[in-house]
């Protein structure tokens, strides 16, 4: 994990609180093709990272205010929570509440057919279809605006009565 980000919002969207803070590397390095996808080095994430620990604590300290957790790819999100929690040894967190995936529920409102179905839109696909909106590409793969971008598209699904 390089960077984790996080909103707590109201059902208006009112940001209630944030954070978005790289990961100082604990044995690690980011390899070269990760590094031009996000753009964050080690050396980036040596100087401006906190400890993995600390920035799980600040994470599952909002996850524990929430009503739902969401993400643009739960699983995978989820996924890697494990991980880091795995290689942290012995890290025990919070039971989190329900989940929701805005890849998995935007896809038939972003309509872009594969199979007999829908393929699975990415975040900027998703940010078009859903909002209507387009979205800077350099924008895309940062913790912190992925999260906005999410946010947005969970209150626009809502909007078109698709959030249980």
């Amino acid at each position: 994990m390089v960077q984790i980000a996080a909103h707590l919002f109201d059902e208006k969207g009112n940001i209630l609180e944030e954070m978005d803070t790289l990961i100082k590397p604990d044995g690690w390095v980011i390899d070269y093709d990760s590094e031009m996808v996000h753009g964050w080095t080690t050396e980036d994430c040596e100087f401006m990272g906190i400890p993995a620990r600390e920035a799980l604590d600040g994470f599952y300290n909002m996850v524990t205010k929430s009503d739902i957790l969401v993400a643009h790819h739960v699983k995978f999100d989820l996924s890697m929570l494990e991980i880091e929690k795995a290689f942290l040894g012995g890290y025990r967190s919070p039971i989190l509440p329900p989940c929701y995936c805005t890849m998995l529920n935007s896809a038939p409102v972003v309509g872009i057919r594969y199979g007999s179905g829908y393929k699975y839109p990415t975040l900027g696909e998703a940010v078009s279809g859903v909002l209507g909106k387009e979205v800077d590409e350099t924008s895309l793969h940062l913790a912190g605006s992925d999260s906005k971008y999410c946010k947005d598209i969970f209150l626009g699904l809502h909007e078109l009565g698709l959030v249980p």
